[in-house]
């Protein structure tokens, strides 16, 4: 619930002299219409309940061709529903995964669609040596697993400062650059491979980073080894404790009815029948053959429900609230709180326990803009017309990539390919939610001060009415 009322949302800065606010404000619009095609909202809400379930949870960013008769592209986010099929480079150790080197996405397709959509190619490892090492990984019964791998591989550069202040790549003859260094520039590789076989590939991905976005709980690092827990990893021994003094409550009062009872054989010869289901069937009476040597038969007293079992149930769910942080306060339950200040500071208490998972997934929609960013100027490189949304979810048209003859000569307009973006994170109400908290405050204000001539045009226009 925290998580969904946070409603991160990306925002871009420029981030040198040739970027500008208007093609920052493009870039933010273009990301806001992806965000909104994909239902990016409940891909990030999913993944992090992944990481809050088991730990982490993942998306990714892939481009694919726009619908109709066209070779543009457009990017979308996807989810990956299994937050086990993703292998990490083990020495990343951003929360995002951005410093990985390489990872691989696995997933399992049954034979028959495998050479239908890769026929000719091999399922397994082309070795016996490999086969053997990697037995009952590529291929497990009716199924084979096949692998995306992505890498990041570097480009060294020559780089070159101008006598005029400028910056060469690569300068050439007669080009003397004032002083040159060596940087490396970053190139993302991707590959589809089974076990024996290369299926796609190799492709180059457009932009610096991975397109692959992790959502961690909570980490912690021990020399080179990482460890990972869910909200619920130290609540499983109470849980299991819990449930079997549950268990043991529950049989306890199903033998309430199920006591045996203290007969003579004489008492039941010839009447073995009925009595052998006297505690399975609801008879209305239980013939006896009368005994002068003992009473009627009656029940043995039946087991008294224990206290330690009540006290061990109230104990594990008392650990539970304890190992997970959240309290009957935070679920809307009435606890041995009683005064609001109270009941909220046992809210944000809970809160502040688990904002961990908050916080780990606003650094990965951050990431997913930093890659946003970095790809659009790669696949969106000519010029056409595009779909953005304003913060009021307006939509609007602009052309991107486009020229105008002015009296300077041919300028670039809403050019998206130029200049660099920095992408921070806004966590708050949605536009909607603080529109409402404007029209409220506006209404109050002008009844206590007496102030509704002046702005009564700013209130009319904050009002939802039709028309």
């Amino acid at each position: 619930g925290q998580i969904r009322s946070m409603n991160p949302g990306v925002r871009v800065m420029a981030g040198d002299s040739d970027a500008s606010k208007d093609v920052a404000e493009i870039l933010e619009g273009l990301i806001r219409q992806i965000e909104y095609q994909c239902d990016a909202s409940s891909i990030y809400e999913g993944a992090t309940e992944s990481a809050a379930a088991c730990s982490i949870g993942h998306w990714r960013i892939l481009t694919k061709f726009c619908d109709g008769d066209t070779f543009d592209q457009e990017i979308e986010i996807k989810r990956i529903h299994n937050p086990f099929a993703v292998f990490w480079d083990p020495h990343a150790k951003d929360a995002t995964r951005k410093d990985a080197r390489y990872c691989y996405i696995v997933e399992d397709l049954p034979k028959e669609e495998f050479k239908k959509l890769y026929p000719g190619k091999s399922e397994n490892p082309a070795t016996d040596q490999h086969k053997i090492a990697m037995a009952g990984f590529w291929t497990k019964g009716e199924t084979v697993t096949i692998a995306e791998r992505y890498w990041v591989e570097y480009e060294e550069v020559k780089i070159g400062l101008m006598a005029d202040g400028s910056v060469v790549r690569n300068p050439q003859p007669p080009m003397n650059p004032v002083k040159t260094r060596t940087v490396k520039d970053p190139k993302v590789k991707w590959v589809k491979i089974s076990g024996g076989d290369i299926l796609e590939g190799p492709s180059d991905i457009a932009g610096p980073y991975i397109p692959v976005v992790a959502v961690v709980g909570e980490e912690w690092h021990l020399g080179e080894a990482t460890y990972r827990s869910s909200v619920i990893r130290f609540a499983k021994d109470p849980q299991i404790l819990y449930n079997y003094a549950r268990s043991s409550g529950a049989e306890l009062l199903g033998m309430q009815t199920k006591t045996p009872y203290m007969v003579t054989p004489k008492q039941v010869a010839g009447l073995e029948t009925i009595w052998n289901t006297a505690n399975t069937v609801a008879a209305p009476y239980l013939p006896y053959n009368p005994d002068p040597a003992a009473p009627a038969p009656q029940r043995i007293q039946p087991p008294v429900p224990s206290a330690a079992v009540l006290s061990e149930i109230q104990l594990a769910g008392e650990d539970m609230k304890r190992t997970t942080g959240i309290y009957d306060a935070s679920l809307g339950n009435r606890s041995n709180e009683t005064s609001g200040v109270a009941i909220n500071a046992r809210k944000e208490e809970s809160q502040n326990s688990n904002s961990i998972y908050a916080d780990n997934m606003v650094k990965a929609v951050a990431h997913t803009g930093r890659i946003l960013v970095a790809m659009i100027p790669k696949v969106y490189d000519t010029k056409r017309a595009v779909r953005i949304l304003g913060e009021d979810d307006q939509e609007k048209i602009v052309v991107i990539n486009d020229l105008m003859l002015t009296a300077d000569g041919v300028q670039p307009v809403n050019d998206v390919t130029i200049g660099k973006y920095d992408v921070r994170i806004g966590v708050g109400p949605s536009y909607q939610t603080k529109r409402q908290e404007a029209s409220e405050g506006m209404m109050e204000f002008m009844s206590a001060s007496q102030t509704g001539p002046l702005i009564a045009d700013l209130v009319a226009g904050m009002q939802d009415w039709p028309d």
